[in-house]
């Protein structure tokens, strides 16, 4: 544990800073104090966990090893797949992202980022010693390697540089680079390796709009360009995982189904805010075939579909917000596939699945990582540092033994990581049903780029929504400025949108609350070696010149916390006064579409006609282009 003295010239200095912000007179709160050390990495032990939080799961290739990454405590476990036992423990520089392993069985390739050092690393390790050979440089925010079938080249994506890298195995030098729609999260090959299939996890694109969804990049190998984006359903977001049938003709993609287009009027039963499933994409002839909810009326939602494998029988899926496996006959599948019509949209059919899919409840919190060896599923808890292992050559998956990774404290005594906890459940402790958990709308605390109309400010409001970061330290909150801060809007959130009286969790409301104040942002693609780049050097002397720091001033995280008022699109109408919340600015790039109705697909956008937002002096498009540089860098 880091146990350097935290400096006293940056304590004044940020007593000092903190003044500023809240120059009205009124005290400033510890936890305002916490956030600012926590940005500037001085708080002692702030990268050090207890918690192991295995994430992804990977076997080799004679099926007697797991190889176990654990996000937090930065290692990976080699697991005894047949005894449970850890044999080796191999420490990485960074959080683990992703596994691949050779085919060959000889080597294990793990892509590793900090999102407080977010250059990316994949360190190569070799399986019979444990020994890290070496790392290759990668980039921004990599995840998700995938090995070609030669052994020759590795696939990695840089989630938030929206770029999937080609690298050369031999030499370590990325050969290509292809750009894909938005945050590049999994993928996977085709057997034959002609095709790399990409999920974006989030839609791009405007989003005052009644028809929004992600996409799946499917990549010519040969020509290391995108042969198709295929669209999924409306709605589709958070594509968390992918898996490719073994003959090669279909790829799984989990998600959430987000039914944005509508006022949460009616019950959350049924998906009316969000459904949970997977869709299944044609990869031959690169074609959307259906989605497939595993949602059902009578067992409830089935929340924040996570890890998912096949073969050639079966498709396995886990669902982490609701903590269960499901185990689906492939075959009964494609064969109630074909039976339907060709136009027959299954985005709200919570009995299509019910036929050819048993779900079974996990013991351990928020199975996200999931691996298959034989007739064995594994599923990791994130949150219970334990893989679960099921027998699933029957019709429902039963539990067989469980493997403990470790010895980790209970969260409930850790208010940060309860926090994270219930930030992520959907148990029916804190979501009537299961259907969803806070991470349904706002993924790892961000947006998922999709317009909601909530009640608060009247209906028929469609607004974009908000990353919650710094939300506890820039009220007011929400985008009207409805609520008068944060704390409010948790309690608010669960009552209104997961349908439990906030009076009956308000400790896991604090935690929540708790955990939201601990985050920070991600360093931006767009810097260059951690600096602003020419162009953004230019943007700021633009940014000042325009005067955009009057409402947007440096020393507030980019906002001066007060309503303004805003250019009216056609969704807004009700009772709100037509006021709005000065967003932060910080890891704004991360959050497009832009304004309070998403009208703004680009950071440009907001400064060009018709908008101009802030601009009122001619400029030209290279001095638009510089200015959205600085903003996107910050």
């Amino acid at each position: 544990m880091n146990t350097q003295p935290v400096p006293v010239l940056l304590i004044v200095a940020l007593l000092s800073f903190a003044g500023h912000v809240f120059s009205s007179g009124e005290p400033v709160s510890p936890g305002f104090i916490t956030e600012l050390l926590f940005m500037h990495g001085e708080l002692p032990g702030v990268n050090k966990s207890e918690y192991l939080s295995p994430s992804e799961i990977a076997v080799s290739p004679d099926e007697q090893t797991l190889y176990v990454a654990e996000k937090t405590a930065r290692r990976i476990d080699f697991v005894n797949a047949t005894s449970g036992a850890v044999e080796k423990s191999v420490a990485v520089p960074k959080a683990p992202s992703g596994l691949a392993v050779s085919h060959d069985g000889a080597r294990l390739y793990v892509s590793c980022y900090a999102d407080d050092r977010p250059v990316g690393i994949v360190s190569v390790i070799a399986t019979l010693s444990g020994a890290l050979e070496k790392d290759i440089p990668a980039g921004h925010s990599c995840r998700a390697p995938v090995v070609s079938p030669d052994g020759s080249k590795l696939y990695v994506c840089n989630r938030f540089a929206d770029l999937v890298s080609v690298i050369d195995i031999s030499s370590g030098n990325t050969v290509a680079e292809i750009p894909v729609t938005r945050e590049p999260y999994a993928a996977a090959l085709t057997p034959d390796g002609s095709k790399l299939v990409v999920t974006n996890y989030l839609p791009t694109g405007r989003s005052d709009v009644d028809v929004r969804q992600s996409c799946v990049t499917i990549i010519n190998t040969s020509s290391n360009s995108v042969e198709a984006d295929i669209l999924l359903t409306n709605g589709a977001q958070s594509l968390a995982g992918i898996t490719i049938s073994p003959d090669g003709r279909y790829a799984y993609i989990s998600h959430v189904r987000s039914n944005h287009t509508m006022t949460p009027l009616f019950p959350i039963e049924g998906g009316w805010i969000n459904a949970n499933g997977f869709s299944v994409v044609d990869i031959e002839n690169n074609e959307y075939v259906n989605v497939v909810l595993l949602d059902d009326p009578f067992g409830g939602g089935a929340a924040n579909p996570c890890g998912i494998t096949c073969d050639a029988n079966k498709l396995v899926i886990t669902t982490a917000g609701s903590h269960e496996i499901h185990l689906i006959d492939r075959n009964k599948l494609h064969e109630d596939l074909e039976n339907i019509a060709p136009d027959q949209d299954l985005s709200i059919d919570l009995t299509f699945s019910q036929s050819f899919t048993k779900r079974r409840k996990v013991s351990v919190k928020g199975p996200r990582a999931l691996a298959v060896a034989g007739t064995n599923a594994f599923v990791a808890g994130y949150f219970s540092d334990k893989i679960e292992v099921y027998d699933i050559s029957g019709t429902t998956p039963g539990l067989s033994r469980t493997i403990t990774l470790g010895s980790t404290p209970d969260m409930q005594n850790d208010i940060v990581r309860w926090g994270e906890f219930n930030f992520c459940d959907a148990s029916p402790r804190i979501c009537q049903g299961s259907w969803q958990s806070c991470h349904s709308c706002h993924p790892f605390v961000r947006s998922d780029a999709l317009k909601w109309d909530l009640e608060n400010d009247g209906v028929g409001n469609f607004k974009n929504d908000k990353s919650l970061l710094y939300a506890h330290i820039t009220p007011p909150s929400m985008i009207t400025g409805v609520r008068e801060r944060a704390e409010v809007a948790t309690r608010k959130g669960v009552e209104l949108i997961l349908f439990i009286d906030p009076g009956s969790v308000e400790p896991e409301a604090s935690a929540i609350d708790a955990y939201l104040r601990m985050q920070r942002a991600v360093p931006s693609p767009h810097l260059e070696n951690g600096l602003l780049s020419e162009n953004a050097k230019k943007g700021k002397v633009l940014f000042e010149q325009l005067e955009c720091d009057y409402c947007h001033p440096a020393n507030k995280f980019y906002t001066d916390m007060i309503k303004h008022p805003g250019v009216k699109g056609p969704d807004d109408h009700g009772t709100h006064d037509g006021n709005w919340d000065t967003p932060t600015l910080n890891e704004v790039w991360r959050t497009a579409p832009f304004m309070h109705d998403g009208r703004c697909a680009t950071m440009q956008e907001v400064y060009k006609p018709p908008l101009n937002h802030g601009v009122f002096q001619s400029i030209t498009d290279a001095q638009i282009n510089e200015l959205a540089e600085f903003v996107n860098s910050l």
